[in-house]
This record gives C-alpha cells, structure tokens and sequence, in this order.
C-alpha cells in the first residue's frame, strides 16, 4: 500500500506541480510563460517560474498517451 502512496511516487524521482496557491497542474497547456510554479520532491520543495511553452511531444523523451 505505501508503494501507492503519492510520497512513495516523489521518493522514486517523479515531481508534483502545482500553482503556487496549490492547484495541480496537470497539464503543459496550463503553464504560461512567466508562471509561477511550485515543484514538490520527495526532499522538498522548489518555487519556479515557467520560461516558455513548449510543442508537446518536444525532449528526449517519448509521448505518452
């Protein structure tokens, strides 16, 4: 069961985006330029602000979904 739990997910290397105010974001569509983010670890936390949007499917990394 704590395998499941959100912070067993962060501990693993995935992060939680949410707005500053608490909100998820869940998706790269919801970032603006210039939006202020704040980014949870399995360590901590991190306040940051959103450089540019980029096309989805963009990075090293295959799409999901």
């Amino acid at each position: 069961l704590e395998a499941a739990s959100p912070l067993a997910l962060l501990q693993r290397g995935y992060v939680l985006v949410t707005k500053t105010a608490g909100q998820p974001i869940t998706s790269a569509a919801a970032v603006e330029a210039g939006g202020r983010l704040r980014l949870q670890f399995g360590d901590g936390e991190v306040d940051a602000v959103a450089q540019a949007a980029l096309d989805a499917g963009v990075g090293p990394w295959p799409r999901i979904g």
